[in-house]
């Protein structure tokens, strides 16, 4: 099993301050989390949150700071939802939508489905 810190040092490619703010909220109710930033949009490529820190509000608390990272930059958020980790996608879909993002607006990514928040 790969820690928390793990992704921080090895996965996370954003500023390192977002990155801290992020794990003393909330790090220790995370499983996985990766953040990458392209040089025109950031992509939330993975989160998983314990199963006994569901519905905790734990997403939104590293959603909000992503979306205020993300509108620092001026970069839109991509994500791609899918089931891989025991929630489907419709369900995500709606989570997602609630944080402002759209499905697919822009073509960031080659596969379909994923969704945009602009900033």
């Amino acid at each position: 099993m790969i820690s928390f810190d793990d992704f921080i040092t090895e996965k996370i490619w954003v500023p390192q301050t977002v990155i801290s703010k992020i794990k003393s909220e909330v790090g220790q109710y995370l499983q996985k989390l990766t953040v990458l930033e392209h040089d025109n949009f950031i992509e939330l490529n993975l989160i998983v949150v314990k199963l006994d820190a569901r519905g905790q509000g734990i997403l939104n608390r590293v959603m909000s700071n992503l979306i205020q990272y993300s509108e620092q930059v001026q970069k839109p958020l991509v994500l791609y939802p899918d089931e891989s980790q025991g929630t489907s996608e419709a369900t995500l879909r709606e989570i997602y939508k609630k944080f402002g993002f759209k499905n697919g607006k822009r073509p960031y990514f080659d596969a379909q489905g994923e969704m945009v928040r602009e900033f």
